[in-house]
């Protein structure tokens, strides 16, 4: 039994580890890496036990399967809903099956430290050789798997009993957040700064479940209004809004070098018109900005993805799931490396407003981010080992 997990994690750390090809021009690579992460996941998976995260991840693809089924019964079919149907499903299966995974705390921290590493000296080599925005092996990508890395790193810091060895985390992390900015995610180091700052207030003051449901429902409120607002800045309609946004672009020049608006001001509002007389159900699973005008971007925000295709049904089933992953790290509050998870997962979520991966694009940045978040509900495991 306990040879058997040791080849499983042996296994899954290798599966991760190739994943990252898939950003690379070795894709296949990367495809070998998914297939031994969900053969692994399948072996490892105990008896299945119907909890709150299954209920509303099953929910996720009972709204997914069903608007797919309307689309074959009125004829819509889009060059992506194959792919788009398959990768989501296999997304909510992957985070069944980690759920009840074998593998326990102690043994996800080792995969994940190792993974990191990984993670970390390709970092450094890409930006030894300024590649970190863009290299003809990564693309542009790469500074997803920059975020995974961080937000594991964030959550080895809380959960490293030595003083050396957590110095060693911070160290690691600090770097992830400066290769983060030099990969021009901008709004990953806003969600990296924020999380943090979430993770430190958390842990010291150990709010009550109130205050923790509050701020969840914040940050996602924030999330799904900054279109909005983004667009507001970018056209202004009051003095007060034309004031904000004068003085926020000359301060992200000055920070970034770069402009403050990068185009999205094109992209979203042909998305949000489309929204119109589809709010409830969207337009179809695969449809995306190329079926509105002539254009190869994504959303680039993970409510908007949701919306174009499963409507505001679809995201409200996502919003639950994600909401009972937040409240199965609350379940025992006594541990403080619970508020590091919820940072991740804070951080995830303001890059996504900018950017798409977690459910549909960066298969990546995907299954690590998944992998994270549902290994750390294993509440019941940190009264003793943690």
């Amino acid at each position: 039994m306990h040879s058997t997990l040791s080849t499983n994690k042996i296994l899954m750390l290798t599966g991760l580890t190739l994943s990252i090809f898939l950003l690379s021009s070795y894709r296949v690579i990367g495809y070998i890496g998914f297939a031994i992460i969900i053969a692994v996941a399948i072996a490892c998976a105990k008896k299945i036990h119907i909890d709150t995260i299954f209920k509303t991840a099953m929910l996720c693809a009972s709204v997914l399967s069903i608007r797919f089924i309307i689309q074959v019964l009125c004829g819509q079919w889009y060059a992506n809903t194959t792919g788009s149907l398959l990768f989501q499903i296999f997304i909510y299966f992957y985070i069944i099956l980690i759920r009840n995974s074998k593998f326990r705390i102690e043994e996800w921290k080792w995969i994940f430290s190792k993974y990191t590493l990984t993670i970390f000296f390709i970092s450094i080599y890409l930006l030894m050789r300024n590649q970190l925005s863009y290299s003809s092996f990564f693309s542009s990508m790469f500074g997803n798997i920059v975020l995974v890395g961080f937000g594991i790193a964030l959550i080895m810091t809380s959960l490293e009993k030595k003083n050396r060895k957590r110095l060693w985390w911070l160290l690691i992390l600090i770097i992830f957040i400066y290769c983060t900015y030099k990969s021009d995610m901008r709004s990953a180091v806003v969600g990296e700064l924020v999380g943090i700052a979430f993770s430190l207030y958390s842990s010291i003051r150990n709010e009550g479940k109130r205050f923790n449901k509050l701020f969840f429902i914040i940050v996602v409120f924030v999330c799904f209004s900054m279109p909005y607002l983004y667009l507001e800045l970018y056209s202004p309609s009051t003095s007060v809004t034309r004031e904000i946004s004068s003085r926020m672009q000359n301060y992200i020049l000055r920070f970034s070098s770069k402009r403050m608006f990068s185009g999205r001001n094109d992209l979203w509002p042909h998305i949000i018109n489309s929204f119109e007389g589809h709010q409830l159900l969207g337009n179809g699973i695969g449809f995306n900005p190329g079926e509105i005008y002539n254009t190869a971007l994504s959303t680039h925000n993970l409510f908007f993805f949701l919306r174009l295709e499963q409507g505001l049904v679809g995201l409200f089933s996502f919003m639950l799931l994600l909401s009972a992953i937040w409240e199965e790290y609350y379940t025992n509050k006594k541990n403080k490396t619970t508020f590091y998870v919820q940072g991740f997962l804070v951080t995830v979520l303001i890059q996504q407003t900018f950017s798409l991966g977690l459910i549909g694009g960066k298969g990546a940045f995907s299954v690590g981010c998944w992998t994270v978040f549902i290994a750390f509900c294993k509440m019941q495991e940190y009264k003793n080992e943690v």
